[in-house]
């Protein structure tokens, strides 16, 4: 019965969570100081053509009507066009998936170990200066005697 409980508690939370992930996503995407639309259309591409591009791109509507389109799509499973591969994103994914799925077995425990390092050095540094401080308040009064 806990179990349950814990499962739809982390169930419960997952909509909003996901939210959120895309409202960040979204809104970084959106405020990078340099202009993705000029990025995309290349140094020699003239205003004009960054403009069209811009109107194709949707980057001229307000910001909400962006976000919902931006939601719309993902439900949808459209993720867009690579810029760099000019294929669709999942097309990329489901090419590189099968090499990432191979990997996870040999990089987890790597991970999980190095997150343990982490955790013993950071103990070990708080416990060092702990110990640090004990030996001044001691040996201060004890040198003025």
């Amino acid at each position: 019965m806990r179990l349950l409980a814990l499962a739809l508690h982390r169930l419960a939370w997952f909509i909003p969570t996901l939210l959120g992930l895309l409202v960040v996503t979204f809104f970084i995407s959106r405020v990078i100081p340099a202009d993705p639309v000029a990025l995309v259309a290349g140094e020699t591409a003239t205003p004009a053509q960054v403009e069209e591009l811009r109107r194709q791109l949707g980057y001229d509507r307000p910001l909400p009507v962006q976000f919902a389109q931006y939601v719309a799509r993902l439900a949808r499973g459209d993720m867009g066009t690579s810029i760099f591969t000019r294929r669709p994103i999942v097309e990329d994914l489901t090419h590189r998936l099968p090499a990432t799925v191979e990997y996870w077995p040999t990089a987890d425990p790597t991970v999980i170990e190095g997150n343990r390092e982490q955790r013993l050095d950071a103990y070990r540094a708080v416990r060092d200066q702990l110990i640090q401080r004990i030996k001044t308040r001691f040996a201060m009064p004890m040198a003025s005697v």
